[in-house]
């Protein structure tokens, strides 16, 4: 999950199912400017592997909301 940030910012990375249900937060945090990668390892909340499906990847910077749509196969 590439992203870049400007400034200084708080951020918030969570992956809901597609029925909208949370999956998990990766990271909720603050965080300074620059560019950052971060790996999602197809497990839940509880370090379940997950199913199968389409998943949605929303990242908030500073209240902003960046949504994105994967399909995990495996």
């Amino acid at each position: 999950i590439p992203f870049t940030i400007e400034n200084h910012a708080f951020i918030d990375i969570s992956i809901y199912d597609v029925y909208g249900k949370l999956t998990r937060i990766l990271h909720q945090e603050n965080r300074a400017a620059g560019e950052y990668t971060e790996i999602w390892d197809k497990k839940d909340g509880t370090k379940n592997e997950v199913s199968n499906g389409v998943y949605f990847i929303n990242l908030k910077i500073n209240g902003e909301v960046y949504s994105s749509k994967k399909m995990l196969v495996y």
